[in-house]
């Protein structure tokens, strides 16, 4: 009898433990729209707050971003490298000394307000324009352009320098 008293007590405490259906309904698919109806995020919201698998897109349709988040804060993979860093330009294909170009930039999966981005010839300012475009890049003179990501790694607190490759500037 006390074996089935404790069986019994255990299969109530964890279909207690187990949440509820009104922490189920807490949680919802959520989308957010660019002011021209395409998607710029799409998600799980809990409590209203961002958790699990989130994407973000540029106004195009063009993947941004893809991470996780928990109860509203990103998380991150505790490595030191990023897989990839790409920039894309976005008004012609190439550099061009004294034209503004706007680009996009990635890095892996880091989240894109945690980045740091510098380059070796001329000016980058960060878009106003982030549904569309991250940053705009100024060259100075003809020759190469370096560009550098930096963000900080936050499971272990170091700064992280990632080479974005190098682009040539035209007259």
């Amino acid at each position: 009898m006390k074996n089935y008293t404790l069986l019994i007590a255990l299969v109530v405490f964890a279909l207690t433990s187990c949440s509820t259906p009104q922490q189920q309904a807490d949680c919802v698919e959520t989308k957010t729209l660019h002011s021209n109806g395409a998607v710029a995020s799409a998600g799980k919201t809990c409590s209203g707050r961002k958790h699990g698998e989130w994407q973000e897109w540029y106004s195009d349709g063009a993947l941004k971003w893809k991470g996780r988040y928990t109860h509203d804060t990103v998380l991150y993979a505790p490595v030191d490298t990023a897989a990839l860093c790409e920039m894309t330009l976005l008004n012609g294909d190439s550099l061009r000394v004294g034209r503004t170009s706007n680009v996009r930039i990635r890095v892996g999966n880091i989240y894109p307000g945690e980045l740091m981005i510098a380059i070796t010839n001329g000016k980058i300012t960060a878009s106003d324009r982030k549904d569309f475009y991250d940053y705009q890049i100024l060259p100075g003179h003809a020759g190469e352009l370096k560009l550098f990501a930096f963000w900080r790694n936050r499971a272990t607190g170091r700064q992280i320098q990632m080479d974005g490759g190098v682009w040539t500037v035209y007259e």
